[in-house]
């Protein structure tokens, strides 16, 4: 045990971040802990301004955790202490707030009516008490009695505590937090009138940040449309803009300007658009261009062109809801184009410095959306504007990509049949940028990129843009660009590509020469999108050359990749994997009119039966194998999935589900569990489903199949996870396990109850202990399970029907139980929720029984019940056996954590931190 000197010590010198978290901790102990009273007033008696700190953070934990075991006696001798303590304290501000901040606690949990007659006996000014007290009480979850409390409180001093506001606007640091806090539980119109009165009377140039600041929390109250638009517009306003303008000062002042600008739209959009031709809104349009267009470099040299953004997008969403007058705004967001093209061509000078290019790139994003929203006020005019930019400034590398930026950050607004896209893919155009720099050819590839299904109702651009994309596909630096521009292009624009089949083969035969290997598997999805588009019968010899090859590699060197992970074989495995991913999902990118009995009559080639024969036995070896290996079995899995995505519409080289759902069952069995497998197998149970349900003459194999992986997988788990501690040590197996069973009782409840009765007995028993798990989840996931077993076993036929009221019957009690608990204490706050739930489902389910449940498990002696009254039990008790709900059964739920937890009437989860 070190001394209070020792831990101190060493959290104000740490030597190492591992040191000052472990004397954090040791500290935090000694504060829980019973001396942790007597170390409060050890530590506030000090002279030593940081031992005072913590003897006041010491305060501060007890106030807020260990009140429920105190005596009125000893509740009251705290608080004369905290007092003594505050009025002692001689001036250390930081001591006084956090001694305030726990006294206001130790108010609300035992009597706000104390609130101002407390206050009162403090030696502070009244605009700091009224600052700490009011900033603490917005935060508390206050219940109603208490709300009343402090509302009555409020009503009684309220002269006193509006004439403390208007008396000491000079020091607005405190007296701001005070006003906003103050107006959120009273705002009457005679206060914020003498405030705003009293704040334009005041305001100058060297308070005017501080002064907006607070005005700007009036303004949105009550409309103050009129003074504050006479203010932004004033000869003061005016000259301090302008004098920020010509110093370029992205500083205090000007950001205060833009705020408040910011605010008013915000708050009086109906004023700009109302009054269109205005001189005054005119000015704060001007104001607000000015802002857009700010000197120096955004991100970096200045911020407030970037804080300006958000105006336009306040007063686009105005003109779409009104578009009365929006022809009037039409000229300032031409303007507003042209300033953002200016504002986003990218300097040269920041190649060599990271940050800098950083906090640009995360402006010209914020950018992107703002071109959207004047598109949407100009239209055509925008792509009319940008064109005309681009053919000007043809020859500048940076200009013209400034331009693409622009362009492609408006092509989700678009119409798909847009002939923007002829005008700005122009074969000269096309012909300029290729001489232009790397970032210029970068960002027409992301254009061309995101523009392809606009390209796609227009061919005649395709020839020109694929051989640009295709040439830079070799290019170390552009590949990675060009080849998701070919895969858009690709699966866009299949249709029109077809007859080019022979180009793509001729760009497959290359791919290992003339494409980075890390870029492949995009180019292969593209080919294969354009093969998938022919009719089945002409695209089986061009994707059999295309998937004979990996497989067989595969084939070959998947022993060496299992045994041995640094083998040149394993990479090359991998890659072949990752290519007939990309091949898996070129197929399901089928078009609507797809004719699926041509691609039944396809499936029947014979190599074709090889080639998913062979998948099929790679998956079998992986399954007994390679389950520990991650890289393999999650991309075989991922394959798996994308290949069955629509099962009744099955690719050529789709396996059939049986033998996949095998695949799984085989894996499930290895001694190595793994979550991958299990996700593999809660998708096909989906995917057996769908099917099930088109072709019911399959419903008996895929259950007799499903049922067996799931006895397998349940046999596997129940060796591995045999108590709360390993389920929680392994969560995403056991949360994947859950969603398993989820996905089974979901699409097949039925079959879910034709499992063996010891597995079933064994499933629920797992699901009971899984419900203790503090990690968020794998509870989450058992619980979902619990609730889904519950809801979708009800109206079955009566054999099932017997079976599932017998299970929750000899369950239910321990689930309930297990949830309140839960509640209590073990759960995460944020899955109070969901224990509900499960709790309200067996109230509906099996009223009798469960309604004695809830009120033994509840009346139980139990440590995490302490801080509940018997007349806290009985309320809860009551509320869940007669609610007729589930969000009210989830509320009392919640306000019984609360109660139990301590945080009732207080700020949320009062977490407390030692530094």
């Amino acid at each position: 045990m070190f001394s209070v000197d020792v831990i101190i010590a060493n959290i104000i010198n740490p030597n190492s971040n591992d040191s000052i978290k472990f004397y954090q901790n040791e500290l935090l102990n000694l504060q829980k802990s019973p001396v942790g009273w007597q170390l409060m007033e050890d530590l506030l008696t000090s002279d030593d301004k940081i031992y005072k700190f913590y003897g006041a953070l010491t305060a501060q934990i007890k106030a807020s955790n260990d009140l429920s075991g105190v005596n009125d006696a000893e509740v009251s001798n705290f608080k004369a202490k905290l007092i003594f303590y505050i009025n002692s304290n001689n001036g250390n501000r930081l001591v006084s707030n956090k001694l305030l901040s726990t006294l206001i606690v130790l108010l609300v949990k035992t009597s706000l009516n104390e609130l101002f007659s407390t206050l009162s006996l403090l030696n502070l000014p009244e605009s700091f008490k009224l600052a700490v007290a009011f900033e603490d009480l917005v935060r508390f979850e206050l219940s109603s009695q208490q709300s009343q409390q402090l509302h009555q409180q409020l009503q009684s001093h309220k002269n006193h505590i509006e004439n403390t506001i208007i008396n000491n606007l000079s020091d607005l640091d405190s007296t701001t937090t005070s006003i906003e806090c103050y107006l959120r539980f009273n705002s009457s119109h005679d206060f914020l009138d003498r405030l705003l009165n009293n704040l334009l009377n005041m305001i100058n140039p060297d308070n005017f940040n501080k002064v907006s600041l607070t005005i700007e929390i009036l303004i949105t109250f009550k409309d103050y449309s009129i003074p504050v638009s006479h203010l932004l517009t004033c000869p003061l306003s005016s000259q301090l803009w302008q004098q920020c303008i010509e110093n370029e000062s992205s500083d205090e002042i000007s950001q205060s300007i833009i705020n408040l600008l910011l605010t008013f739209v915000e708050s009086y959009p109906e004023f700009i658009v109302n009054n269109p031709t205005s001189p005054t809104t005119h000015s704060l349009l001007q104001l607000a261009l000015s802002a857009t267009s700010f000197p120096g470099l955004a991100g970096s040299d200045e911020e407030i062109s970037e804080s300006s953004l958000d105006i336009w997008f306040q007063l686009q969403e105005s003109l779409s809801d009104d578009p009365t007058n929006a022809d009037h705004f039409k000229q300032y967001f031409s303007q507003l184009s042209y300033i953002l093209l200016t504002k986003v061509v990218f300097p040269p000078s920041l190649a060599q410095n990271q940050l800098a290019r950083d906090q640009f790139i995360s402006y010209r994003q914020i950018v992107g959306d703002t071109f959207i929203y004047s598109y949407y006020v100009i239209r055509d005019a925008l792509t009319e504007l940008l064109f005309n930019s681009l053919t000007t400034t043809l020859q500048s590398s940076e200009k013209v990509e400034s331009v693409f930026f622009a362009f492609k950050s408006i092509q989700e607004a678009l119409p798909e049949n847009s002939d923007a896209v002829v005008r700005f893919f122009d074969s000269h155009i096309i012909n300029v940028i290729s001489t232009h720099s790397q970032r210029a050819q970068q960002t027409f590839l992301a254009t061309i990129d995101e523009y392809s299904p606009q390209i796609s109702h227009h061919p005649s651009v395709l020839p020109q843009l694929l051989n640009f994309v295709v040439a830079r596909l070799s290019h170390a630096e552009l590949a990675t660009t060009a080849a998701n521009a070919l895969r858009s292009l690709c699966g866009d624009c299949k249709q029109h590509l077809i007859n080019e089949i022979g180009a793509f083969g001729e760009l497959h035969k290359n791919l290992s020469t003339s494409v980075p290997v890390s870029e492949r598997s995009k180019v292969i999805q593209a080919i294969v999108s354009i093969v998938n588009a022919l009719p089945p019968a002409q695209a089986k010899d061009p994707l059999i050359a295309i998937v004979q090859p990996l497989l067989e590699i595969i084939f070959t060197n998947l022993d060496t990749t299992i045994k041995s992970k640094e083998s040149a074989e394993r990479e090359s495995v991998l890659v072949a994997f990752d290519n007939l991913l990309a091949v898996s999902k070129g197929l399901v990118n089928y078009d609507d009119d797809v004719d699926y009995a041509q691609v039944e009559l396809v499936r029947g080639n014979e190599i074709l039966m090889q080639l998913r024969k062979a998948f099929v036995e790679i998956g079998l070896k992986v399954s007994v194998e390679a389950t520990s290996d991650s890289d393999i079995s999650s991309i075989f899995g991922d394959i798996a999935k994308s290949l069955t995505l629509s099962p009744t519409q099955p690719t050529l080289l789709t396996p059939q589900l049986e033998d996949l759902l095998n695949v799984a069952g085989m894996a499930l069995s290895s001694p190595h569990l793994s979550s991958i497998w299990l996700s593999l197998s809660t998708s096909l149970i989906n995917r057996s489903k769908i099917i099930i349900d088109q072709e019911p003459q399959k419903r008996d194999l895929y259950v007799s199949i499903i049922l067996q992986l799931t006895t397998t997988a349940w046999s596997s788990i129940s060796k591995t996870l045999t108590n709360e501690l390993q389920m929680q040590e392994y969560p995403d197996i056991t949360s994947t396990f859950f969603s398993m069973l989820t996905m089974l009782t979901k699409s097949l409840p039925i079959a879910f109850l034709q499992l063996d009765g010891v597995v079933l007995e064994g499933l629920l028993t797992f699901s009971t202990i899984a419900l203790k798990i503090p990690e968020r989840h794998a509870l989450r996931a058992a619980a979902d399970f619990v609730s889904s077993t519950i809801f979708q076993t009800r109206n079955l036929p009566a054999i099932e029907q017997s079976i599932v009221d017998g299970l929750l019957k000899k369950f239910g009690a321990t689930m309930v139980r297990t949830s309140l608990i839960g509640v209590a204490q073990n759960a995460p706050r944020s899955q109070v929720p969901i224990l509900g739930e499960i709790i309200f489902l067996f109230v509906v389910k099996l009223s009798a029984q469960s309604e004695r449940w809830v009120e033994s498990a509840v009346l139980e002696p139990l440590d995490v019940y302490t801080r509940a009254s018997m007349q806290d039990k009985e309320k809860v008790t009551k509320t869940i056996n007669a609610a007729r709900t589930a969000r009210r059964v989830k509320e009392a739920c919640s306000e019984f954590a609360g109660v139990c937890r301590g945080t009732q009437g207080s700020a949320f989860g009062m977490a407390v931190s030692v530094v």
